[in-house]
């Protein structure tokens, strides 16, 4: 799960290494590294304690190579958990909306 997300923070580290700007190392994340964490966050996170560690423990990283605070991992599960409940209710297609509501 996380091995993803690694190589994503070996990619921001190396950025760094090179004495990219911040404002650069903070687009890469918001690009690569909060892309692959908040696909993983919807499949993984309520599955163990275990999977929460290993998560912030990335967010944590992340937070000490770019020097940005960053919301702890329960924060970031809650509002995408609220953003894709949100997608699912506005799309009237979709299989979780009863047929009586459809029309």
């Amino acid at each position: 799960m996380a091995n993803k997300t690694h190589q994503c923070l070996c990619f921001l580290r190396r950025l760094k290494k090179f004495g990219i700007s911040p404002i650069t190392l903070t687009n890469f994340h918001s690009g690569a590294v909060e892309s692959n964490l908040l696909g993983r966050i919807t499949a993984w996170f309520g599955n163990s304690s275990k999977s929460k560690k290993k998560l912030q423990k990335v967010v944590d990283i992340v937070q000490t190579i770019t020097k940005i605070n960053l919301p702890f991992i329960d924060s970031i599960y809650t509002s995408c958990c609220l953003g894709k409940a949100t997608s699912i209710i506005k799309d009237k297609s979709h299989s979780a909306i009863p047929i009586r509501q459809k029309e």
